[in-house]
């Protein structure tokens, strides 16, 4: 299990060490992981914790100690009058109720991961949460683990969302788009892809739309004299290529 993956998970409050550890076993379990270790699971917590307490070090060593804010929590646990499937909201809480971390009060990372965020956390709030808002929220009382969530947290699980971003480049620099440099051909892959996220898009986007109106816009060039028509052969190079760019999307 990749130390970036445990650590990212940590730096969710809801889930924090006590939830990874408990994730830990339950994948142990469901893989039969420890059928040839037995120890699997607690090797695998152990450099999980190391690995998070290294992590922690190194920003600590960049960005200083400091004294201990006083912490500004949200509401008690009020009930929901929803009825949901929170089982790892269940879970999760009943694991922090049991277990006693013997962490110093006074680190930044103690003082975390021996709080129970979720009980001043709705179960409404729990099927929303919103990490990045909640560390910034939070960023007076952890400095340091705000600092690391920042850095964490950006890092993608899986590199497809940056490759089917850049596979758009096939489509972009058309037979009818010849003419641009490297940087106006990533401002415009770049600005596509934000625009798609603002709308979360991303997944469902295409280029369709975009391609037909530019064939419009030339076509009405060429009747004006002012653009070149475009010949038989570069049409047919320019679909085999689309082609291909999204055999390669589907794939991916």
């Amino acid at each position: 299990m990749s130390p970036v993956i445990t650590c990212a998970a940590t730096l969710n409050p809801t889930i924090n060490v006590y939830g990874v550890e408990t994730l830990i076993d339950r994948i142990t379990y469901a893989f039969n992981l420890d059928s040839e270790d037995i120890h699997f699971a607690q090797v695998t917590k152990t450099h999980f914790n190391k690995c998070l307490q290294d992590l922690f070090d190194v920003y600590l060593h960049k960005y200083g100690t400091t004294p201990t804010p006083h912490e500004t929590m949200g509401t008690s646990l009020s009930g929901s009058s929803r009825d949901v499937n929170l089982n790892l909201y269940n879970e999760m809480l009943n694991e922090f109720s049991k277990r006693a971390r013997g962490t110093t009060p006074s680190s930044e990372l103690g003082r975390y991961i021996g709080t129970n965020f979720l009980a001043f956390m709705p179960p409404t709030v729990f099927e929303d949460f919103d990490i990045l808002a909640w560390w910034k929220k939070n960023e007076a009382s952890f400095p340091i683990l705000s600092a690391m969530a920042r850095d964490v947290l950006t890092v993608q699980a899986s590199t497809v969302a940056s490759e089917s971003a850049f596979s758009f480049s096939g489509r972009v620099l058309s037979i009818r788009r010849t003419r641009l440099t490297p940087v106006a051909m990533e401002m415009c892959i770049c600005l596509k892809d934000h625009l798609d996220a603002i709308d979360r898009i991303q997944d469902q986007t295409s280029l369709e739309d975009e391609i037909q109106a530019e064939e419009t816009i030339h076509n009405n060039e060429v009747d004006l004299g002012i653009s070149e028509p475009v010949t038989d052969e570069e049409l047919a190079e320019d679909a085999r290529l689309r082609n291909s760019s999204s055999e390669d999307n589907a794939q991916e």
